[in-house]
């Protein structure tokens, strides 16, 4: 009760503020007297209630100030690379001294023993696409996982499903000591390394493998983690082992041995549940939200087994494998088996304003599929001059799905008609890749040449038997008729591409290159359609039908030229130049014996880029990327396709390939005095000839919506959307307290076209087509505040999201206010007990009434640690204690704002048993470069005493 008691006092009463009347100031020299010392560490702190440590550095002549001192006693502190610490000590100030002069503090030019000294560097460092965090300087338990000290990262953030963000972007890869971990799969490698083995976390905007070996920078780049491993956690072995069982028959069984001998590595995961637990990339199952924005969860603190869609069975085993050779060589694989069995319910409401027509789905489905995964990289340094790295890859995936969906359509008040549909898919999706990258250095400084080369072959098939009963009714909404339709449908998708990047770079001058890039890409996709009905009043057996099938094939194929000058400098560096691009897309009907006019385009685009080095604690970046992108398959194959009796679509053979427009803006900033970092980051995306879907709805006699449409893809202009995300954190004592605060607001002008048709009894009048711009702003500002003491660990959290959308064509406007707001903690209460928590609470305003509905998730657990290093841990805990678990979530298209309701695991109790164990003798790491060919992140180093 004492220590709950305190908590609350810390949380409300506020830290003694500074004296306003006193500062101090002085200048610090080395032993000669001779100069001043430029940036040396000054530190300043309070003796009898410790609080912030104050911070500065030095100027160019060796002086610093303080505007504020404590009113109690304190120290300063100064210290220098190379020179001996220097302590001094001041008692309460005299009353009326307004400023301390302390004159020239002189350093002495020696070094202490290292027992005496600690090498600190800063918590966060910038360098021009990296951001570098530190582990040391974040505070995270024994036992916590790598995803728990991510968590604690200003500037990013990890969801209830594992799934981290990172500056306002997803991760999607994360490497361990520059190589991909399980296939770069963020939460296998999150989730399983321990905290307390990570000596750096680098955020990284990757430009791909070729980049890295030739500098030149192409592309959106995507963002990683990299995870740099201690030099003594290099060498041993570590994992755990996990058996738990509860309500409701809930188990879980898990393992995971990883032996790392400084060059190899080996790792191997088992596992299997029924308790939603997700291992080697979930979305290969039915994890996961609905599209747009999502809302509902559960999980987190350790408790994150109920976050995933459905209820999922799940069987999975998986081994990685690294060894480095020679000075620089390595070769590094995976292969993961997952095997899923999932029942998933949803229910979704979706609105569409601008012709009053709204459409309530249930759905059912249960899916059973197993996936095998297999990645291996070669990467080998013939000489100090030439590189080559191959990269094969495959997979395969079989699937039986089963589902029923049941759908009632409204024209206002009034039910036009009702489907239900059952349909059973059997499925299977082979896919194999390799590439090859060939990097040559010259002699000459700045000379290079490198080629990358990419082969892929994929296909799916598919079988599926569909059934469909629809209900009509009169403009009265009384029933009409109803009608049945039985169809199978057999498809073979077969796609293979090849692509030939080459780059060569001529020095113009020491500090200026020429960047030459040809890019030669070639894809083919091929689908034969065979659909057969029957009817269902003879029964007769199925009869193919000629205009619902197709044999269909593509090729799409461009050719890609760049030239661009880029300079590197000290502080600064910049690239300007001009890409051309152009494109031709041809289409073939095997089955009608006729081919498409061939789809030709040029496109252009500039190529601009710019850094800019403050210091090594401030950066800003900006980049401009063009680039022109086909159609899909599905949107090209002029082929009917009838999802139920009245729902029919086609596609486009004369779509035109899109062009994408995409600026980007990065400002970062760490102040290593006190701690403070700063972030914004800002995108704006232009598409031209943006491809949406124009639906065609259809009208009755009486001038109803019957629900009935057709949809066709055509090419639209005036698509945009922008980015605008800001991150702000501030610790202070030592990162006992820390506040976050970030935003981050998203614009969509979504654009599409639409029609009507209104038969009568003589003929069917075709309206003109309407276009339609939704204007969709989504808002998420939001604020968190952690509180960190040896045996309390507090987070609070509070955010807001809107979701705001106005449609040109009828003034309708449609908004979804939700507040959420999140407590997570963990007290050790001594003799190895510990309380976790995690707590959501989601207010809603603004949901269709069938979805509205608050939702307040708690899980949490007690544990009991044993043995005598305190690597058992017997855990009773509850999931979704007051049994709301639940998934909402929101889409907002250019023509629909759909909501969506889906069933996730809800409460049980389970009681579980984790071993852990390792043991380390390694002092020298493996190759821990970042990749092969990035330069090396400067140190900057302070030494402090121990006692400070």
């Amino acid at each position: 009760m004492k220590k709950l008691l305190l908590i609350i006092l810390i949380a409300t009463v506020s830290v003694p503020a500074l004296a306003q009347t006193s500062g101090i100031s002085g200048k610090v020299t080395d032993s000669t007297g001779a100069k001043g010392l430029e940036k040396a560490t000054v530190k300043l702190v309070e003796k009898d209630l410790p609080k912030d440590t104050l911070r500065t550095i030095t100027n160019a002549k060796g002086e610093f100030s303080f505007t504020k001192i404590p009113a109690s006693a304190y120290s300063i502190i100064i210290s220098y690379s190379g020179y001996k610490p220097m302590v001094k000590e001041f008692f309460k100030p005299s009353a009326g001294v307004s400023n301390i002069d302390l004159g020239e503090l002189v350093l002495t030019n020696t070094y202490l023993d290292l027992a005496e000294i600690v090498i600190e560097a800063p918590a966060v460092t910038m360098k021009e696409d990296t951001v570098e965090y530190r582990a040391g300087a974040f505070q995270t338990k024994p036992n916590a996982t790598t995803e728990e000290l991510l968590k604690k990262l200003p500037g990013v953030q990890v969801d209830r499903q594992g799934n981290i963000t990172a500056h306002g972007k997803q991760v999607t890869r994360v490497k361990v000591n520059g190589k991909d971990f399980f296939s770069g799969d963020p939460k296998t490698a999150t989730q399983e390394i321990p905290a307390d083995m990570i000596d750096k976390v680098q955020v990284v905007d990757d430009y791909g493998d070729q980049s890295n070996a030739s500098g030149v920078r192409d592309g959106e780049p995507e963002k990683i983690i990299n995870l740099q491993l201690k030099k003594d956690k290099n060498k041993g072995y570590f994992g755990r082992a996990m058996i738990g069982y509860g309500t409701d028959d809930r188990y879980v069984a898990a393992g995971a041995l990883n032996r790392f001998n400084n060059s190899q590595q080996l790792s191997l995961i088992v596992n299997s549940n029924n308790n939603n637990t997700s291992t080697f990339r979930a979305n290969e199952g039915s994890g996961g939200g609905g599209g747009g924005m999502q809302f509902g969860g559960g999980g987190g603190g350790g408790n994150n087994s109920n976050n995933q869609n459905g209820i999922t069975n799940l069987n999975s085993v998986g081994l990685n494998y690294r060894t480095d050779f020679g000075k620089r060589n390595s070769f590094y694989g995976s292969y993961t088996y997952t095997h899923r069995n999932t029942l998933t319910e949803s229910f979704t409401s979706r609105d569409q304003p601008l012709f009053s027509l709204l459409t309530n789905t249930y759905k059912a489905t249960t899916n059973k599929g197993g996936t095998h995964r297999a990645f291996a990289n070669l990467e080998y340094w013939i000489d100090s001059f030439n590189y080559i790295k191959v990269n094969p890859s495959f997979s395969y995936a079989d699937g039986n799905n089963l589902s029923f969906d049941s759908s009632h359509y409204y024209n206002g008040k009034l039910q036009t008609r009702a489907d239900s549909n059952q349909t059973s898919v059997l499925s299977k999706r082979p896919d194999f890749s390799t590439s090859l990258l060939y990097n040559h250095r010259f002699k000459k400084r700045g000379r290079n040449f490198s080629f990358n080369g990419q082969l892929t072959l994929s296909g799916s098939e598919s079988d599926q038997l569909k059934e469909n009963y629809t209900n009509f009714y009169d403009a009265n909404g009384a029933f009409l008729r109803d009608s049945l339709q039985f169809r199978n449908t057999i498809q073979d998708n077969r796609n293979s591409g090849f692509n030939a990047r080459f780059t060569y770079t001529e020095p113009l001058t020491a500090n200026r290159f020429l960047d030459l890039n040809y890019n030669f890409n070639r894809n083919f996709s091929g689908n034969n359609k065979q659909v057969y009905t029957k009817d269902p009043l003879t029964g007769n057996d199925y009869a193919f039908v000629s205009y619902l099938s197709n044999n269909y094939e593509t090729d799409f194929n461009y050719n890609r030229i760049s030239a661009a000058v880029r300079t590197v400098m000290k502080k600064y560096n910049y690239t300007i130049g001009v890409m051309v691009q152009p494109v031709i897309l041809n289409g073939y009907s095997i089955t009608k014996d006729s081919a498409y006019k061939p789809i030709t385009n040029f496109n252009w685009f500039p190529v601009a880029r710019f850094q800019y080095s403050f210091s090594r604690s401030k950066t800003l970046n900006f980049n401009y990327n063009g680039s022109a992108r086909q159609p899909s398959f599905d949107q090209l194959q002029p082929v009917l396709e009838e999802s139920s009796q009245l729902n029919k679509s086609t596609g486009n053979p004369f779509l035109k390939p899109s062009t994408s427009h995409v600026f980007n803006g990065t400002f970062n900033n760490f102040n290593f005095g006190s701690g403070k970092i700063f972030m914004v980051n800002g995108s704006f995306n232009f598409i031209n000839n943006q491809i949406v879907n124009k639906v065609t709805n259809f009208k009755d006699g009486s001038g109803r919506f019957t629900g009935a449409t057709f949809t066709q893809p055509v090419n639209i202009k005036g698509y945009y959307n922008s980015n605008l995300f800001v991150n702000y954190g501030r610790p202070f004592q030592n990162r006992k307290y820390v506040i976050g605060l970030r935003s981050m607001l998203n614009y969509n002008n979504n654009v599409s076209v639409s029609n009507q048709v209104t038969k009568t009894a003589t003929d069917s009048i075709v309206g003109a087509d309407i276009r339609n711009t939704a204007h969709n702003w989504i808002w998420s500002p939001g604020v968190d505040f952690d509180y960190n003491l040896s045996w309390l660990e507090l987070r609070t959290g509070a955010s807001y999201n809107l979701n705001y959308t106005d449609y040109s064509a009828n003034n309708n406007l449609n908004r979804l206010h939700t507040i959420t707001l999140s407590n997570d903690g963990r007290i050790d209460f001594g003799a190895g007990f510990i309380l976790r928590w995690d707590f959501d609470y989601f207010i809603y305003e603004g949901l269709t009434s069938s979805n509205q509905e608050n939702i307040a998730l708690l899980n949490a657990s007690v544990e009991k640690e044993i043995f005598k290093k305190k690597n058992g841990i017997i855990k009773l805990a509850g999931f979704d204690i007051f049994k709301q678990n639940t998934n909402i979530s929101r889409s907002v298209t250019e023509q629909y704002v759909t909501d969506t309701r889906t069933n996730r695991l809800t409460q049980y109790f389970m009681l579980s048993f984790t071993y852990r164990f390792n043991k380390f003798s390694g002092t020298q790491g493996g190759n821990q470069q970042n990749n092969n060919f990035r330069r090396a992140e400067g140190r900057n180093m302070m030494m402090i005493q121990n006692n400070e």
